[in-house]
């Protein structure tokens, strides 16, 4: 199955198109939940310590508090409340203790409300790209263009993500990537697959929404693993570069994504304007 996949150039197409997708939202969403994580708990940390410890001196050595048990946590408290207790206000390591409790809660319930207000634009702006663009792109201006929508839009964020962005673009990336995978390109991708034989499909369709999907999930997961363990050790790569490898990877996915699928899309429009309509594309 999976070498007469590879042997005809439409069905192919969509393959990569999921397996790509799969890789590419998994790199974008690390990329920015990371970012979303950093600057949310800066904005935490400063709210609670500020008065403290206002140049922010000891917000990493918090922040990694997650995940340790309470003992390990009041050694660090310990020894920061001995290092930085030098000016006003004093603060011994139970104080420290309950003011971590107090950021630890209020950073979890931003972060909540702040995915909640992404998955509700996520719905709005789907049923708007499906209810009304889709239909409009489909009509007038074919799938060949439709199919890149998305690829195109993941190349430009990318692209975007070698940089610190501010939450609300962050948010907007997300709101955009959901709406238009959930809505635009899972109706796109039904819609390839709709002048294919029946074989093609009972064939092909199964292995390239399972295995292929998957797979793509797993490449960027085991990439980044590979990264942060072995090659760190070897390479003594830095967290920042890691995150340009892994964008560079997904961009370079993204652009091979875009060429496959305009193939696709075309051979899709050229068969539905053809006088004859073809139930063979899965052979071209």
């Amino acid at each position: 199955d999976i070498k007469t996949l590879f042997q005809r150039p439409y069905m192919r197409g969509i393959a990569f198109m999921v397996f790509a997708l799969a890789l590419v939202s998994t790199v974008m969403n690390l990329q920015v939940y990371a970012q979303i994580d950093d600057a949310m708990a800066h904005k935490n940390y400063q709210a609670i310590y500020q008065d403290w410890d206002p140049q922010g001196n000891y917000f990493e050595a918090v922040r990694d508090l997650r995940g340790k048990s309470k003992t390990e946590a009041h050694q660090v408290f310990e020894r920061l409340s001995a290092e930085a207790n030098t000016g006003t206000p004093a603060l011994t390591p139970e104080n420290l203790e309950k003011r971590y409790a107090t950021y630890q809660s209020e950073l979890e319930g931003e972060t909540r409300k702040l995915f909640s207000n992404v998955y509700f634009w996520q719905g709005i702006l789907g049923i708007i790209l499906l209810g009304v663009v889709a239909r409009f792109l489909f009509q007038y201006v074919g799938l060949s263009w439709s199919t890149i929508l998305l690829p195109g839009f993941f190349v430009i964020v990318l692209i975007a993500l070698f940089f610190p962005l501010e939450t609300l673009l962050l948010q907007g990336i997300l709101i955009g990537a959901g709406a238009l995978n959930y809505s635009l390109n899972n109706a796109t991708k039904e819609l390839l697959y709709t002048p294919t034989t029946a074989q093609a499909r009972y064939q092909h369709k199964p292995l390239i929404e399972g295995p292929i999907m998957r797979l793509g999930d797993v490449s960027a997961s085991v990439f980044k693993i590979a990264m942060t363990s072995g090659l760190v050790g070897a390479a003594v790569l830095s967290q920042q570069l890691q995150s340009r490898i892994l964008l560079g990877m997904a961009l370079l996915a993204s652009v091979i994504w875009i060429l496959l699928i305009w193939y696709t899309g075309r051979q899709y429009d050229k068969n539905q304007k053809s006088e004859q309509k073809s139930r063979e594309l899965d052979l071209a």
